[in-house]
């Protein structure tokens, strides 16, 4: 990089000039790099960079976005600092919220200053970032994988110890209905009728469980994601009209959409609709939608319902359930999420601005099989 020194200093600041072969220098750079200079104009940055970052927008707007782990940062103020000092600046893990794909990306920050011109001043300094959304987002997931197969483990183990012993009890309650069918005393069947329906309950449980802990294998079986939408639609439209719930669809160009392996797909889309039916007593309407967005398939869940509770994130843990009591075991999200996960996706929870709540799946094309 060269520079253009004024002759009269006093007057006119120095100039940063980028060489001819700057884009050759930099774009083979695998990660974003902005060269701003004294003034902290933006002068130059790669493609990797122009994918975060927005050529039309003034660059420190676009930093002021940037939040890191620990503090709130003055990019401002840090910027001039290392031009001043001549010191370069690092910051680990600070997160971008307003990308020009709309994703929020986690970016390892370098700061570099360039060296000092002819009339000892600093023309500008290098940004590089190192976008490791990909590397924290594995980790989050092995993190939650194990907490997962820890849970698993438990659960299977206590459905097994559970299962028999249930099974047993309800026959017993059900031979003893039978005995005492001709007795008066109404208060024997209200007992046993208490009691079997609080061991059905416990065995649903004790069921929900065991497939908790099951890793089903994937069928072979292939399907075109839009047939396997509507097939879990129609599946519950006994259910759904029962319940006075309006499901409507708005599908992607079905040859525009890919297939994908096996039935996880299915019984995810059946627990979604299951749940926003249940979270609509009073009736409702269901919108469900597909698309696909960056390189993923998009599937939406859109109800009127009264939404989800205000820590959002607890709805995909094991056992939590806004469900009365009896009328839900709380694993239905947590085995729907991990179905997602395992089809290396994810599901999104959030109430929606026009109330309701809105769960979003989101599977890359690359699990999919290629569109016949």
């Amino acid at each position: 990089m060269t520079f253009n020194d004024s002759e009269n200093l006093n007057h006119n600041p120095l100039e940063l000039v980028l060489p001819a072969d700057t884009t050759n220098l930099v774009s083979g750079v695998p990660m974003a790099v902005a060269i701003l200079d004294a003034s902290l104009k933006l002068m130059y940055m790669n493609s990797q960079a122009a994918q975060l970052f927005s050529s039309e927008q003034p660059i420190l707007q676009q930093l002021a976005s940037l939040r890191s782990a620990r503090d709130i940062i003055n990019w401002e103020t840090e910027l001039h600092q290392a031009l001043e000092s001549g010191t370069a600046k690092h910051w680990q893990a600070a997160v971008l919220q307003n990308s020009t794909a709309g994703i929020e990306h986690t970016l390892n920050i370098n700061v570099t200053p360039l060296a000092l011109g002819p009339n000892g001043k600093r023309p500008g300094l290098v940004i590089a970032a190192d976008d490791i959304t990909h590397q924290i987002n594995l980790e989050r997931r092995l993190v939650g994988a194990e907490s997962m197969a820890a849970v698993g483990k438990l659960a299977a183990r206590v459905a097994h110890e559970l299962n028999n012993p249930l099974d047993g009890t309800l026959r017993y309650i059900n031979l003893a209905a039978r005995i005492l069918a001709d007795v008066d005393d109404p208060r024997v069947h209200k007992y046993l009728n208490e009691a079997r329906q609080g061991l059905m309950r416990m065995a649903q449980t004790v069921g929900d469980l065991l497939k908790f802990s099951r890793n089903t294998p994937m069928l072979k079986d292939n399907g075109n994601i839009n047939w396997i939408v509507e097939e879990a639609i129609h599946s519950l439209s006994e259910y759904a009209d029962t319940n006075s719930v309006f499901v409507t669809a708005a599908f992607h160009n079905d040859k525009q959409m890919p297939s994908i392996e096996g039935t996880k797909l299915f019984q995810i889309c059946c627990n979604l609709i299951k749940n926003a039916i249940d979270a609509m007593p009073a009736g409702g309407r269901l919108t469900i939608t597909t698309g696909v967005v960056h390189e993923q398939i998009l599937i939406r869940f859109a109800d009127t319902g009264p939404g989800l509770p205000a820590d959002v994130g607890k709805v995909f843990e094991p056992f939590y359930t806004t469900k009365p009591q009896g009328k839900g075991t709380g694993l239905g999200l947590a085995i729907c999420k991990e179905f997602v996960e395992q089809l290396d996706g994810s599901v999104e929870a959030v109430n929606a601005a026009e109330g309701g709540a809105e769960f979003t799946i989101r599977i890359p094309l690359t699990s999919c099989r290629p569109v016949p």
